[in-house]
């Protein structure tokens, strides 16, 4: 957690679109695909409005800052042992931290109103 409070800007944004997907699949043990979490990203950062998360990395920004945050051990990187025909060969990401980790770890830093909006507790109210 202490990592992901002092994470850079896209960190961050990778860190809130990877927990917010877990979140909204229920697969909260992850295992997305780099599409999937660009994409996600993509919503994530447009709905905010934040330029510091404009515009959201590119898909080789993004494989690079994954390998960062795996080797710091912030997420974990899985290469599937079997690939569909014309599937991709990119890790699947997941983030050994839920939504409220994640939006308790980012409170009062600048990226608290990304936490926000993506992570905090969902009321029914």
């Amino acid at each position: 957690a202490r990592a992901v409070s002092h994470a850079t800007s896209l960190e961050a944004l990778i860190i809130v679109s990877l927990a917010s997907l877990q979140r909204q699949s229920g697969r909260e043990m992850g295992g997305f695909d780099v599409d999937e979490l660009i994409s996600k990203m993509e919503g994530t950062a447009r709905s905010l409005g934040d330029l510091q998360y404009l515009p959201p990395p590119s898909f080789a920004e993004t494989l690079d800052i994954l390998n960062r945050l795996g080797e710091a051990g912030v997420i974990q990187l899985d290469t599937p042992k079997i690939y569909s025909v014309g599937g991709s060969t990119w890790p699947l990401v997941t983030l050994p931290m839920d939504c409220y980790e994640v939006e308790a770890a980012l409170r009062g830093t600048r990226h608290s109103r990304l936490s926000d909006k993506f992570c905090a507790p969902q009321t029914l109210f």
